[in-house]
C-alpha cells in the first residue's frame, strides 16, 4: 500500500487543483530524496482508478528500470519501451518508457494514449522529443517531475509549478542531512 508523507500529498492536491484551473501542464519541484517517484506512483494509482494510463518518460536507462521496478512494487502492471528491452501491451497500467525510443516510436506509429497522464521524470532536461510529443499530445495532461527547474524554456512548456517543500524542510525533519 502506497502511503504518501503530508507534503507528497500536499504536491499531489495541488496538482490535482492545477488541473481543475485548467493548467494542461505542470512542474513538481522537490528535492532530491523527496520521493517523487513516490508522487508519480500515486498519480498513477489515481489515473488507474479513473480508467486511466500513466506514460512515465526518462532521461536516462538506468531511471528505466528502476522506475518499472517501484511502480510494480505497488501493483501496477508496467510495460517497458526502451531500445531493445522493450516490452509492454495496451492492458499495462503504466508506461515507462525512455524519451529517445518513445518519441522514436511515435515517429513512425503514434500511439493511442487517451485517458493518459504523462510523467516527465527530470523535467530539467528537455529533449526535442519531449517537445515534439508535447505538441502532438496537446490535449493530454503532462506532469514534469524536477528537483533542479532551472531551464530556460520550462515556462514555454508548463503553466504550473507547484514546490511544497525544501531542502531546509526537510533537513529539519530529519529526512535528509546537511
Amino acid at each position: 500500500m502506497l502511503e504518501l508523507r503530508d507534503y507528497q500529498a500536499k504536491a499531489h492536491e495541488l496538482l490535482r487543483q492545477g488541473f481543475l484551473d485548467e493548467h494542461g501542464r505542470q512542474l513538481a519541484v522537490m528535492p532530491t530524496g523527496s520521493g517523487k517517484t513516490e508522487l508519480a506512483a500515486a498519480l498513477a494509482l489515481a489515473a488507474q482508478e479513473r480508467g486511466g494510463k500513466m506514460i512515465f518518460i526518462v532521461d536516462r536507462l538506468t531511471l528505466c528500470t528502476q522506475a518499472a521496478e517501484r511502480f510494480r512494487k505497488y501493483g501496477m502492471q508496467v510495460g517497458v519501451m526502451q531500445g531493445e528491452n522493450t516490452e509492454y501491451s495496451g492492458e499495462d497500467d503504466v508506461l515507462v518508457a525512455t524519451i529517445q525510443t518513445l518519441w522514436a516510436r511515435m515517429k513512425k506509429n503514434p500511439l493511442s494514449l487517451e485517458g493518459t497522464l504523462i510523467i516527465v521524470d527530470e523535467a530539467h532536461v528537455l529533449f526535442q522529443g519531449h517537445r515534439k510529443i508535447f505538441e502532438r499530445m496537446n490535449k493530454t495532461p503532462v506532469i514534469g517531475l524536477t528537483a533542479t527547474p532551472h531551464h530556460r524554456e520550462l515556462g514555454k512548456w508548463y503553466t504550473n509549478m507547484v514546490a511544497p517543500i525544501t531542502i531546509a524542510e526537510l533537513i529539519k525533519r530529519g529526512l535528509l542531512v546537511k
